[in-house]
């Protein structure tokens, strides 16, 4: 990806988990995880995938989750609406916070301050 990059958008600069940050005061800046859910790669499980994301002065303007086992693409773009496979997608309404739903593939990395939240999850 970082090599694209450079060669199709040299003036953009790049953030990224795994080979840090080149150019991150430039007016365009890529945000890139190659493989977000290593562990789940690495085991088999098809929970993975490769988050892209750009900012524009600071400001997302773009966002990816491309998840090619289960071949989901999410996209968000400032002024669109956001897709999931090209569908139009939105959010549920959530009237407060402790009626949200969050997911994580390692709940222990949470604080410990944190249990009653990280005991109502589900587990398998």
């Amino acid at each position: 990806m970082r090599t694209l990059l450079a060669r199709h958008v040299p003036s953009h600069g790049v953030f990224g988990e795994e080979h840090g940050a080149e150019r991150t005061d430039a007016e365009y800046v890529w945000v890139l995880d190659p493989i977000d859910g290593t562990k789940a790669f690495i085991t088999g499980l098809p929970i993975f995938g490769t988050l892209i994301a750009l900012l524009h002065r600071g400001v997302p303007v773009l966002g990816i989750i491309d998840q090619p086992i289960l071949k989901e693409r999410w996209l968000g773009a400032a002024g669109r609406p956001s897709t999931l496979n090209d569908r139009p997608i939105k959010v549920r309404a959530c009237a407060a916070l402790d009626k949200a739903y969050m997911y994580s593939t390692a709940p222990l990395i949470f604080p410990a301050r944190s249990p009653s939240a990280t005991r109502r999850w589900p587990t398998r």
